[in-house]
């Protein structure tokens, strides 16, 4: 039972991982893989949502994707094996801050 309950632990915390960086001028990316293939992306500035904010994506192929209104980019893995994605936003400063998840195979 206790192995058990080890195991869920592990993966729980695997598979829920969260990470958030921020600027000095209050920008702040966070980014949480809660489903395993997909992450969820959130800009914020002082704690506000960014809308249509540009997010640089490297992962299958890199490329440029815009928040919602909400501040929300929710991203896919569609590679055919799980693989490391990298998020990064720009502050008005010049200033990157990244943040990596990883997420694993696309479900079909």
């Amino acid at each position: 039972m206790k192995l058990l309950s080890t195991t869920l632990l592990a993966t729980s915390l695997v598979i829920s991982s969260a990470a958030i960086a921020s600027t000095s001028n209050g920008m702040n990316l966070s980014v949480s893989s809660l489903t395993g293939d997909q992450a969820v992306v959130k800009v914020t500035q002082d704690g506000e949502p960014l809308a249509n904010y540009p997010v640089e994506i490297k992962g299958f192929g890199a490329k440029q994707a815009m928040t919602d209104e909400n501040g929300v980019l929710v991203v896919s893995n569609v590679a055919g094996s799980g693989m490391n994605y990298v998020f990064t936003v720009q502050d008005k400063q010049g200033n990157e801050i990244s943040e990596d998840a990883f997420l694993a195979n696309k479900r079909r």
